[in-house]
């Protein structure tokens, strides 16, 4: 007599959890401030950039400067495609390693590109980010920040809630669809999940996405066809991918096993989409 096939059968809150624990470390790795560094014989400059400013408040630049021979100039370039203006770097008192900066940030949306040229009194010297220069290149080149509107808390509560239970019904997903490919059927179920997960992606990502950009940053969308705001983009990849094996198998062009594929693949993509850093 033929044996029957075990069938995978992991608890589902085993999943769960190695799933929101790996992302969890993931979004703090990209979250986590990282200090830039950049170093010229004796003189070292660190900076870790901070996060977006609100519209009209002043925010203040601070940067490292370490050297046995003391500083000769510390200067803040700021501005972007236009041009640069200049803005001197003060200690924030006699012999200190702090220097800093301030910018009253303009209205919202705008963002400013900057980097720093520090040099000492042996002659040492260091641009920060190292491939700045004074006429505009790419924006990869200089440091990034932009200024924002307030934002509404209830809003974004529903994004963040909406964004977490959608990522839950993807893990779910995963799960059906491992289950269905060691020889198990869940063909309604993990169609039904797929469904569910796709419509709270599509409420937290489109119509909450584009009001909390707008009262951000002034804008509906900045991404693709529209721009290039990597935020905006992976939102529309992702959605659309799952669009496909949602129409693909409600027009009965896949099967259960097919549908199982296109979602261990989804998975996999979503979490590299996630993995990408929001715009900054």
């Amino acid at each position: 007599m033929e044996q029957k096939k075990a069938i995978w059968r992991m608890p589902l809150i085993v999943l769960v959890l190695v799933g929101l624990i790996a992302l969890g470390a993931l979004v703090l790795i990209m979250v986590i401030p990282k200090a830039k560094t950049a170093v010229s014989g004796d003189l070292r400059v660190e900076y870790t950039r901070d996060r977006d400013e609100y519209e009209y408040n002043t925010h203040l630049f601070p940067i490292k400067v370490t050297t046995a021979y003391g500083v000769d100039s510390a200067v803040m370039y700021y501005g972007g495609a236009k041009g640069f203006e200049q803005k001197p770097l003060k200690p924030f008192a006699d012999n200190s390693e702090w220097y800093a900066a301030t910018l009253k940030f303009p209205e919202k949306g705008i963002a400013i590109y900057y980097y720093f040229v520090i040099r000492d009194l042996a002659g040492n010297e260091v641009t920060l980010p190292a491939n700045a220069k004074p006429e505009f290149t790419s924006a990869r080149d200089y440091f990034k920040i932009r200024s924002e509107g307030q934002v509404s808390r209830v809003g974004l509560y529903f994004h963040v809630l909406l964004m977490l239970i959608a990522i839950l019904l993807f893990i779910h997903v995963l799960y059906d669809a491992l289950y269905i490919l060691n020889g198990g059927s869940r063909a309604q179920r993990i169609y039904r999940t797929t469904l569910y997960a796709q419509i709270c992606f599509f409420i937290t990502g489109f119509p909450l996405g584009w009001m909390i950009e707008k009262q951000v940053l002034g804008n509906y969308w900045e991404g693709i066809p529209f721009g290039w705001d990597i935020t905006d983009s992976k939102t529309l990849f992702i959605f659309l991918y799952w669009m496909i094996p949602l129409i693909l198998y409600w027009s009965k062009k896949i099967g259960e096993k097919g549908f199982a594929r296109w979602a261990v693949g989804g998975v996999i993509f979503t979490v590299a989409m996630f993995m990408i850093p929001h715009s900054v």
